[in-house]
């Protein structure tokens, strides 16, 4: 029997022949990236809402691969790992509260006395009149007995602002318990299961699914190398620099150690606290202004801290994570602080090394094919 190969069945009169509008590769690709910029945008609006759910997802990412290891190395479920990390966790913030808080009580309580010093030194002006509010009060008291409506006026118009800036305190307050309280709730729904993620792979075509999955790996590779080797660097750059400061004589060395070890979570970010220490040996200089002490020691505390971070502790932790020229570093950061402030610099570094995997991998490779067949 000899198999012969049917003519294609007629097209209907009022339809072309061809590819469906979906079947168009470029057509789905403009789809999927602009579906994707329009779920970035979104939720960037709502950042302010979906801030406890990023976070706890990072959270969940970074400890995944001890969830994942306890899982399969020794049959634990995931909930238990899960819950176990949670409790070590709220332990040892408990720990270094109670051994550090009394020392940033201190420091916080002596900071907030000294400023109205600091804001007169710069400005040459004193932060505070007191003589002029009693004379305010006083002159209200005088002129509410003459036209008590008028002064009725200025006191509600006063206590409304009170009770405004009374609310946002309030709001603020209750919004930062919340979060605190929602973080550890999230994190542990996400952990326990983080690994229903892998099931999102059967829906990528299975043409593709090979390259695609070796580009999201390197993706998911750059990303978390990342995060996890900023948060151990930012804590090892917060305890050198804290006691790097406290050598030298810094005032309120933990808390600027603090500020530095933050700030470092965004490449170059440490500098913050170099400028600060020198700010704060300056203001409490007396008696004329010895550079060498604000400008000299500091400035050699932090390049100390910053070369071992950069020559020691950032490659031996990270490695070349996201490859990225340190001249492209500072643009994306540029660009990342514009567009989307301290949020925008912390993914910038991420997120471009993302960028570079997918044209180096996907669209480079589709380029050339094109130029070669053209």
């Amino acid at each position: 029997m000899r198999l012969t190969e049917h003519p294609p069945p007629p097209v209907p009169p009022g339809r072309r022949a061809g590819p469906h509008l979906w079947q168009i590769a470029a057509v789905r690709d403009a789809v999927v990236a602009a579906v994707f910029i329009f779920a970035v945008w979104f939720a960037w609006s709502v950042i302010d809402i979906l801030l406890p759910v990023l976070v706890a997802f990072i959270l969940a990412f970074v400890f995944d691969p001890i969830v994942a290891y306890a899982r399969r190395k020794g049959s634990v479920p995931r909930i238990v790992t899960t819950v176990f990390l949670l409790a070590l966790f709220i332990g040892a913030a408990v720990a270094v509260v109670a051994w550090v808080g009394p020392i940033f009580y201190k420091q916080t309580s002596q900071l907030l006395n000294r400023l109205p010093h600091y804001y007169q030194r710069v400005t040459g002006e004193p932060l505070g009149n007191v003589d002029g509010v009693s004379k305010e009060i006083a002159d209200l008291t005088k002129h509410f007995s003459h036209q008590p409506m008028s002064s009725l006026q200025k006191i509600a118009g006063g206590t409304s602002r009170l009770f405004g800036f009374i609310g946002t305190v309030v709001s603020a307050a209750i919004y930062a318990v919340f979060v605190i309280v929602l973080i550890p709730l999230i994190f542990l729904v996400f952990s326990w299961h983080f690994h229903h993620i892998e099931e999102l792979r059967r829906y990528i075509p299975a043409s593709r699914r090979r390259e695609a999955l070796r580009t999201i790996n390197k993706i998911v590779d750059a990303f978390a190398n990342f995060f996890r080797g900023r948060l151990v660097v930012a804590l090892i750059i917060a305890a050198m620099s804290a006691f790097g400061w406290w050598l030298i004589g810094v005032p309120f060395w933990f808390l600027v150690g603090i500020v530095t070890g933050v700030a470092s979570l965004i490449p170059y970010g440490s500098i913050v606290g170099w400028l600060i220490a020198m700010a704060l040996v300056y203001f409490e200089s007396s008696g004329g202004v010895n550079w060498t002490n604000v400008f000299f020691w500091p400035t050699f505390v932090y390049l100390f801290v910053h070369l071992t971070e950069g020559w020691l502790i950032t490659p031996f932790i990270q490695g070349h994570a996201t490859d990225l020229h340190p001249a492209t570093v500072l643009v994306v950061l540029y660009i990342g602080g514009s567009v989307g402030g301290l949020w925008g610099m912390l993914f910038a570094i991420p997120v471009t090394a993302s960028l570079k995997i997918v044209l180096l991998d996907v669209l480079l490779p589709k380029w050339d094919f094109w130029a070669s067949e053209h």
